[in-house]
């Protein structure tokens, strides 16, 4: 029996979202932590240990611009208010999530940073799979590293 909506239907359905996403998107940069790579080989190297006495380390820094939705949410306690709860929940303030497509998902679950408008945020989840037919967006939650 086929379905409600056809493929070429669903298909329109998600250049339209595409559209919406690409009109309404800001360019952020995602930091991956980098490689490290020796610098200089040493005699004394201890391959028991992997390093040597005075190694050289060089760190690369991996980074990427991602088009994304930034959606700010407004953090009162009457959204984490429980009366009889004794837990107590700590939500820094400043809080924000970002939506990014599919490609870029892989680079960002994998980032610990993104820079949105020179402000430094930590990813703080694992990405939400977002979209109709499928995942076709993702939405992760990052929190202020600054004050």
């Amino acid at each position: 029996m086929d379905g409600f909506i056809n493929l070429d239907q669903k298909q329109n359905i998600r250049n339209i979202v595409d559209k919406i996403h690409f009109t309404f998107a800001r360019t952020i940069i995602a930091y991956k932590e980098g490689k490290k790579t020796s610098v200089q080989t040493n005699p004394k190297y201890n391959s028991f240990y992997k390093r040597s006495s005075d190694e050289k380390v060089r760190l690369s820094q991996n980074s990427k611009q991602i088009q994304a939705r930034i959606q700010y949410k407004d953090l009162e306690q009457r959204d984490f208010f429980q009366g009889s709860a004794q837990e107590k929940i700590n939500i820094p303030e400043g809080k924000i999530y970002i939506i990014v497509n599919a490609e870029d998902y892989l680079f960002v679950k994998e980032s610990r940073v993104v820079e949105i408008d020179g402000k430094s945020y930590a990813v703080n989840s694992p990405g939400l799979a977002l979209g109709m037919f499928g995942p076709q967006y993702y939405k992760f939650s990052v929190i202020p590293l600054e004050v």
